[in-house]
C-alpha cells in the first residue's frame, strides 16, 4: 500500500468523491428490500477495498466479501466460481452477477 498509485487512490476516497452510480445504489437497495443475499467477489487489494467500502458505508450490504487475492485464484479463472460456490454454500447457477460477467459454469449464456 505504500506504492504511490495506492497513495493517490487512498487519498481519492479520503477526499470523497462518488463510487456508485445512481443505476448501482438503486440495485442495491433493491435487491436489499427483496431480501436477496448479495456477497462482493473482487480483484481490488484487501486493504483498499476495505477501505472504500467502509467509507462510503457499502459494507451493509453484502453477507460476504471475497478477494481474489486471499484465495488464491485469479478473478477470471473458472474455478474462481467453483470456489465461491463453495464459500457461500449457494450454486453458482442460483447467482446473479452484476455487472454481468461470462456466466458461471453450468449456466447458459
Amino acid at each position: 500500500l505504500e506504492t504511490e498509485p495506492n497513495v493517490l487512490f487512498q487519498d481519492s476516497f479520503r477526499s470523497g468523491g462518488q463510487v456508485l452510480t445512481q443505476g448501482e445504489q438503486t440495485l442495491l437497495e433493491q435487491y436489499r428490500a427483496q431480501h436477496r443475499p448479495m456477497a462482493l467477489f473482487t480483484a481490488c487489494r484487501p486493504a483498499l477495498c476495505r477501505m472504500v467500502l467502509e467509507r462510503f458505508a457499502l459494507t451493509h450490504y453484502f453477507s460476504h466479501v471475497v478477494y481474489a487475492e486471499e484465495i488464491g485464484l485469479e478473478k477470471h479463472d473458472p474455478a474462481c466460481f467453483v470456489r465461491l460456490g463453495q464459500l457461500l454454500g449457494v450454486p453458482p447457477e442460483q447467482w446473479t452477477t452484476a455487472p454481468p460477467t461470462a456466466p458461471p459454469p453450468g449456466v447458459p449464456e
